[in-house]
C-alpha cells in the first residue's frame, strides 16, 4: 500500500464490519467517453477486501457531472449532455 495508507473498519450491508485500506493521498479521477472527458476531480481511494470492481460514491458521481439513467445496464450521460444522449459503460473490469 502507498505510504500514509491506513486500515479502517466500515459497516456494510446488514451491519457487517469490513476492513478497508484507505489511501489518504488523493487520486485524480475523470471519466473518458466517446468524444468527451469530464473534469478531473480528487478522491480518496478505499480498497475493500473481496470487491473486484470500482465502486464510486454518490458524491463522486455528482463531482464528475454524471447522470445515471439505468445503472444496472450501464446507461448514463453527462449532466450537460442533451436529454436524448444516452451513453453506455464498457464492460466491467474484474481485478
Amino acid at each position: 500500500m502507498p505510504s500514509g495508507s491506513t486500515v479502517e473498519e466500515y459497516r456494510g450491508v446488514g451491519g457487517v464490519a469490513v476492513k478497508a485500506f484507505v489511501v489518504k493521498e488523493s487520486v485524480k479521477v475523470e471519466v473518458a467517453a466517446e468524444g468527451r472527458e469530464s473534469s478531473s476531480v480528487e478522491a480518496v481511494a478505499v480498497i475493500t477486501l473481496g470487491e473486484d470492481e470500482v465502486v464510486i460514491s454518490d458524491r463522486l458521481i455528482d463531482l464528475l457531472g454524471l447522470v445515471l439513467i439505468r445503472p444496472g445496464e450501464g446507461l448514463w450521460r453527462f449532466i450537460d449532455d442533451g436529454n436524448e444522449t444516452v451513453r453506455r459503460s464498457p464492460p466491467a473490469e474484474r481485478w
